[in-house]
């Protein structure tokens, strides 16, 4: 009985084919939005994690500002930017003192500054470092042509592969020279591309000798003020973040006011990161679930249209004996298979599409789950989508539904 359920519904898609694949069309791109912009979604997650993962677990970096509210700030004399917030060179001494930390570092960053390579002049802010451990530990930076700067080096400098190869006319090698505001400096050394998700951003960078880079910072910086502090720990990494904020807020005689400083590690990042990602793939699940909801309806409406167009043909199974039940389910069935249909073909293209961005990058992966709870939504839609057309049925009369034109 209900394999003759199944032919009379599937020979009722074939009868019309084109109402068939224009319902079919809105479920199929409906549910290959979800599994599409899902997977895009959980990719960027991914793409992203895997690119903190060469952050390193036991690096910790200290920035000015609270990260609970905007950094708050005023131009100063030359229009230059100063932050109500700051970080000092007794901060690092005083850290490197703590027990369980392998290496204290800081950077200054001078802000806008020239920088001249054969008549061609752009400006970029330029970094110093105490020391070169950084490169020792993180992951993102090597060096890909010559060497780094040593304790004693004058005028020279090493350059992210972005500033090397993309912002002069002519690429820069070990050896070149430009000049920094006016002053000559000769390259050294050339980074290796770290590209990812930062883009070009982290492969433009300049980095001099550190004292050198505080000379360039003028008035931007104040005496004994440092712009970042990197530190290296080997120990317990959420142990050593209080023990840090506690060693600092203590310098900082912060008393009961909040931090005026943040502390940055891969899982602080990964936790930001995650959460603005986890908002965006539910948005994006939700304005693809609309489109297979508009499916829905689509499917709703396609049978109503055929309960109506067969309203004599209802007739005739009533009047041999068919009960209401059974031309219900065959409805049912009807709808239901253009859930499933359409449910199948748009996973199949979802899974196409993810593939393809995965060509271009970005990683992407589509869970089994997401793939049977699309699945099954769009068979319940259909199931629902039948079900209220096919309630007319029970209200035909056979003698009536018989003179239907």
């Amino acid at each position: 009985m209900i394999f003759d359920l199944f032919e009379y519904s599937f020979n009722g898609l074939k009868r019309r084919k084109i109402r068939t694949w224009l319902t079919l069309i809105a479920i199929i791109i409906g549910v290959s939005l979800v599994i599409a912009l899902v997977s895009i979604g959980d990719g960027l997650k991914y793409n992203i994690n895997q690119e903190l993962d060469k952050f390193g677990v036991g690096n910790i970096i200290i920035i000015p500002g609270s990260s609970e509210k905007t950094m708050q700030s005023a131009m100063g004399p030359n229009g230059q930017l100063i932050l109500q917030d700051h970080l000092w060179d007794k901060d690092v001494d005083m850290l490197k003192s703590l027990p369980g930390i392998e290496s204290v570092d800081s950077m200054v960053i001078t802000g806008s500054t020239t920088i001249t390579f054969r008549g061609k002049q752009v400006t970029s802010p330029v970094y110093g470092f105490s020391s070169t451990h950084l490169f020792d530990y993180l992951k993102t930076y090597s060096i890909e042509k010559g060497r780094n700067i040593k304790p004693g080096d004058k005028h020279v400098a090493v350059l992210g592969y972005g500033f090397a190869n993309d912002l002069f006319d002519e690429k820069l090698d070990v050896g070149s020279k430009i000049y920094i505001n006016g002053v000559r400096y000769r390259v050294i050394g050339i980074l290796s591309e770290i590209g990812g998700i930062s883009g070009n951003s982290d492969d433009s960078v300049i980095y001099v000798p550190y004292d050198e880079a505080v000379d360039m910072a003028g008035n931007r910086l104040l005496k004994g003020e440092v712009s970042v502090i990197y530190v290296h720990t080997n120990g317990d990494i959420d142990k050593m973040v209080e023990r840090i904020r506690g060693a600092i807020r203590n310098s900082h005689k912060l008393g009961n006011e909040e931090d005026d400083f943040t502390i940055i590690t891969a899982e602080f990042v990964k936790h930001k990161v995650d959460s603005i990602l986890n908002a965006i793939t539910v948005f994006l699940g939700f304005i693809s679930g609309i489109s297979l909801f508009v499916g829905g309806i689509g499917i709703m409406n396609t049978m109503y249209m055929v309960i109506i167009e067969r309203t004599r043909e209802i007739g005739t199974l009533k009047a041999i004996g068919a009960k209401d039940k059974d031309i219900m389910t065959a409805f049912v069935i009807e709808s239901t298979l253009l859930g499933l249909i359409g449910g199948v073909i748009g996973i199949c293209l979802g899974l196409i599409f993810s593939n393809v961005i995965a060509m271009f990058g970005l990683y992407s992966t589509v869970d089994i789950e997401l793939i049977l709870i699309t699945l099954s939504i769009a068979v319940i839609l259909g199931v629902i989508a039948g079900i209220i057309p096919a309630m007319r049925v029970l209200k035909m009369d056979p003698a009536d539904a018989l003179r239907y034109e």
